[in-house]
């Protein structure tokens, strides 16, 4: 079962972002939902090169040899289930053989966190594996422009009660149940803003294009500076070698 809370969010009269759906209900413009599927798979496809790996839990095998319940990926008769975490899963307890959660850093508020994991817990099966990927949501290396114009935008999401390093919490959550073993794997591995690295230079390109423009829709700068505020970014984060992490967890539930 995978879980992806902004995939399937779709807030009336707003569209989307390479970040959060919340960037562009601010600022009032039309849905662009195929940009953001676009930018959904681009950010897939970032991470599943940076780890060589679209997962990192051992599983490989039983999914060869067959019979585990798989929710994300089927035959013509299954069909996608969206539901709200926060409210519950319409799935019975030990229902899953592997619980995957990403991408849910901008959606839910710190103190959802806990429940968020307890219900992914209540699913999963005993022996089963849990993996979660998500990023930190602050930069590192930024240059002066950066940090300047990123001020109102980090203030709005303090604002949500979104917690921008809850990554690294996510280890101590999952050991306050009770319900997995004590040794937890945990990965981490640079995600860059700007096209500096040579290896995936035109995927980051684009990425972080993105990823700026947002962030100036929060500043002073007019519109009409927007494109080449944009570029400047660009070469400051060149420059700086501007960029967060991205973290894994995974570990297995305990058989009673």
């Amino acid at each position: 079962m995978g879980i992806t809370l902004s995939k399937f969010r779709k807030d009336k009269g707003a569209g989307f972002d390479a970040t959060s759906q919340y960037l562009y209900t601010l600022t009032g413009k039309a849905k662009v939902y195929d940009r953001e599927q676009e930018n959904l798979a681009l950010r897939h496809n970032i991470v599943r090169e940076i780890f060589n790996s679209n997962l990192l839990s051992p599983i490989h095998s039983e999914l060869k040899s067959g019979g585990l319940r798989v929710l994300d990926v089927g035959p013509k008769n299954v069909d996608f289930v969206t539901a709200n975490v926060i409210d519950g899963l319409p799935f019975g307890d030990n229902s899953f053989d592997f619980v995957y959660v990403r991408n849910m850093a901008y959606d839910i508020q710190e103190s959802q966190w806990s429940s968020l994991i307890k219900e992914c817990t209540r699913v999963l099966k005993p022996g089963g594996y849990i993996e979660i990927t998500e990023a930190e949501l602050r930069a590192l290396n930024c240059g002066p422009l950066l940090k300047k114009l990123s001020k109102k935008f980090f203030d709005y999401i303090l604002s949500t009660k979104v917690n921008l390093l809850i990554s690294e919490k996510i280890e101590e959550i999952l050991k306050s149940t009770n319900k997995y073993h004590d040794i937890i794997d945990h990965h981490q591995r640079p995600f860059a803003l700007g096209c500096w690295p040579t290896h995936l230079k035109d995927a980051y390109r684009t990425y972080s294009l993105d990823v700026f423009r947002s962030v100036i829709k929060f500043s002073d700068v007019k519109e009409k500076d927007y494109d080449q505020t944009v570029q400047k970014l660009m070469s400051e984060a060149n420059s700086y070698r501007t960029h967060f992490f991205i973290h894994k967890y995974l570990t297995q539930k305990i058989v009673a």
